[in-house]
């Protein structure tokens, strides 16, 4: 009898984690994104992705301004 094998899922680092260990520089550096997303996964990689852009635009996620609104200027 043939075993089928299947891929695992490679262990991840816990997202608060991730994100406590690597400086948050506004999302500019590839490297430190690579690396979040390379060890915990897609998920973290979003919630920093949103935490940059809301650092750079100054809104809370799930309060980004619909099409057409300015943002101010600081």
């Amino acid at each position: 009898m043939k075993t089928i094998l299947r891929p695992e899922e490679p262990e991840t680092i816990k997202c608060e984690i991730c994100l406590g260990q690597i400086p948050s520089d506004g999302g500019i550096s590839i490297e430190s994104d690579d690396y979040v997303f390379h060890y915990s996964g897609i998920a973290c990689y979003q919630r920093r992705k949103q935490q940059a852009a809301a650092t750079l635009t100054g809104c809370r996620p799930g309060t980004w301004p619909g099409p057409g609104t300015a943002l101010a200027v600081r």
